[in-house]
Formats: C-alpha cells, structure tokens, sequence
C-alpha cells in the first residue's frame, strides 16, 4: 500500500477504516507547523492564496496575536511539544516579522536550526534573501501552483524559479514540491519541465487542487481528481472546495500558534475559529490527544449540517463521511490504551510515549493503570 493512501481519500472506500487509520491521529505521525504568534499572518499576495480575505480582514488586528516578548517558561513548553515530533514547520512571513516585529525574527534567528520552513509562490522570492542569511534545519516543502510557474518562467526569466530553488537547495535539503493545478488542462510546457527537473532531483511531488475554486454549475475544479502522468507521487484529495470554503478531514499537520493548537493554516488565520486545544501550564499528552479527536467530531458534525442539502457528488462523499465518522466513534477522556493501526510505530510521537511509560504491546500502546481503556470506541 502507498504510504500517500490517506492524501486520496476519493480513493478509499471504507470510512470507518479511513478515520481510524488515516484520520484519528494522523497528525501525530510526523510533523507540527509551529508560530511564536496567536494568528497566521503571510503579506506574500500570492495569486492561488485561497486564504487571502481572511489575512486581509485580520491584519489590522494582528498586532494583538503577537507576544510582547517571548519567555524562557514559553520556550520550555514550546521545545517539549517539539520533542513529540520529527519536524517542526515554519511558514511564517519572516520577512514581515523581521520589518515589523524585529524581536520576533530575532527569536527565529537564534532558533531557526529547530526549524524547517514552507511557502507558496510569491514567497519563494520575496523570503529568499532572509531565508539565505538564516541558518534552518531545511525547506519542508514549497507549494507552486502553475499559474505562477508559467507566469514567472516567462522568455524573459525563464530559469528564475530553478535559479532560486537550487540556491535553496545548495544550502537547504528540500523534501517536497506541491503543485498546485490552476486549471483542467495539461500542464504547460514550462510548468512541466520544472516538475521534471524537481523529480530528477529525487524530491516528492504531490498534486493539489486550487482551493481558491469551489463548487458551482460551470466550475468544479476546486474538486477533481487530475492524471498524474507518470510526474507526481500522489495527489489529495481530502480537502473540499464548497460554499466559498474549504472543507477537510483533519489528517494534516497540526498547527501550534502560540498556546493554542489549530487543525490547519485556514483555521489558524480566522479571527473567529476557536482553537481545539490551548495549553494551560505544562503540556498535557492525554488532555490534547482527546481534544483533537472530540474537536474533529465537532467540526465534522456542523459541516455535516452546513453541507446537508448538497446534492453534488464531489460533496456527498465527505458528507457521508463526516455522518459516519460522527455516528460511529467517541473519544475516551481517560484513556490508557492506543490501538496499533492508530499511531505508526515509526513516529516520534510514538516513541515519546513509550519514554513516558506507555508500554509497547501487539495490539498497541498501553500504560499500565488498569484495564485498557482504548482512546476511541465504537458508540
């Protein structure tokens, strides 16, 4: 089986399986997306940003999400949550923060080998020169939509992006380039060369919609599947494009900002959502696990009501998932207990665990209290 299975959730067709393996606590596996501010804010403009009104409405009030300094008890918490996962991800707009928060860019300066750093198109220029003279643990991945791709590799600079891209490569590894598909077509000549050249490099590509297109009579491409043709690993598609929004499945990287723990970067910037999970005092492993998962059960039971009377099919899959996911699991406060197929052996999170005293079993973890008590179960 793909190790990218879960990205094309279209693809799979038992949802209980899929929440269980692919969903619960997939976000644990891997990597967290971390901020030293309450909200996400990118000045970038990038075209493909689907998130652009929410960082326009918000910025005036972004002021009010940075911290007025950053302690060493902040630091401790921070570097413990690290400690539960292989990556930590940057994506914040250093450039803005070191012209208008200096302080801020300073903590990351000093801090930037804990990191690695992603970005979209416009940022892959305008954050070149600061990521240049930062010293950072690498690039986790850079998402290109061909829209960019072709207008930047025009005749006259037709080699900017490779230009860039191996710059940040001489100095950073590179995991992963996103493709982000602007329309229904093939790729364009110049776009597709560039993949090729990402792909002779043995860096993963994966495919993704513009989330920026939602659903309507004459336009579905925010939710269709594309050929891969033999250039990209895989694409995903567990996000949908509806309403003038989006609509996931929780199975991405967790978002830290600050104290309080968000799903994804759509999440992080709106001045509205709440966070699933804030920390008070020290972190607490049980307390966050349950609130990630009961957050989910949440979320997915008002987006089954906001999507209820959509009948188109790209729709009624997530649908159909969200109500059995709601109707099937609950989440066990008080758990001791984490089914093997729920947590790969493989991630830091797991292994954390185990130094905190959960022992390692053919069926899962589980800390010696009692009788197991498994973190979901069946209503």
């Amino acid at each position: 089986m793909s190790s990218y299975i879960g990205e094309e959730f279209r693809k799979f067709k038992d949802h209980n399986t899929y929440f269980i393996t692919e969903d619960a606590l997939a976000p644990l596996d891997h990597d967290i997306t971390f901020s030293p501010t309450n909200k996400y804010y990118c000045g970038a403009n990038c075209q493909v940003c689907y998130i652009k009104k929410k960082l326009n409405a918000h910025l005036p009030y972004y002021a009010n999400a940075v911290p007025t300094k950053i302690t060493a008890e902040d630091e401790k918490r921070w570097y413990e949550i690290f400690s539960y996962f292989y990556v930590v991800r940057v994506v914040d707009d250093l450039l803005y923060l070191k012209e208008n928060y200096p302080y801020i860019y300073s903590w990351y300066k000093e801090h930037a080998s804990t990191f690695e750093y992603g970005m979209t198109d416009n940022a892959l220029i305008k954050q070149h020169k600061t990521l240049m003279e930062l010293n950072m643990k690498g690039l986790s991945e850079v998402a290109l939509s061909e829209e960019f791709m072709n207008k930047v590799n025009s005749k006259k600079n037709y080699n900017k992006i490779i230009e860039i891209l191996q710059d940040y490569i001489d100095k950073y590894d590179l995991h992963k380039v996103k493709v982000i598909k602007t329309s229904d077509e093939e790729l364009p000549y110049h776009a597709k060369e560039l993949v090729e050249w990402i792909n002779d490099k043995g860096i993963v590509t994966s495919l993704h919609n513009d989330y920026r297109k939602t659903n309507s009579e004459d336009n579905q491409l925010g939710n269709i599947d594309h050929h891969l043709n033999n250039l990209f690993d895989y694409q995903n598609s567990h996000v949908l494009c509806y309403n003038n929004r989006t609509y996931q499945i929780y199975r991405g990287s967790l978002h830290l900002y600050g104290d309080r723990f968000f799903y994804s970067i759509d999440d992080a910037t709106d001045m509205n959502w709440e966070p699933f999970h804030v920390l008070h005092g020290d972190f607490d492993h049980r307390a966050f696990m349950h609130d990630m998962i009961n957050g989910k059960f949440k979320l997915y039971s008002q987006f089954t009501d906001e999507l209820k009377d959509v009948g188109d099919p790209s729709a009624k899959k997530f649908i159909d998932y969200y109500i059995n996911t709601t109707d099937t699991f609950m989440a066990n406060k008080e758990f001791n207990f984490i089914p093997k197929m729920m947590l790969s052996e493989n991630s830091q999170y797991y292994h954390k665990l185990m130094e905190l005293g959960y022992q390692n079993t053919d069926v899962g973890l589980y800390y010696p209290s009692g009788n197991p008590i498994p973190i979901i179960t069946f209503k």
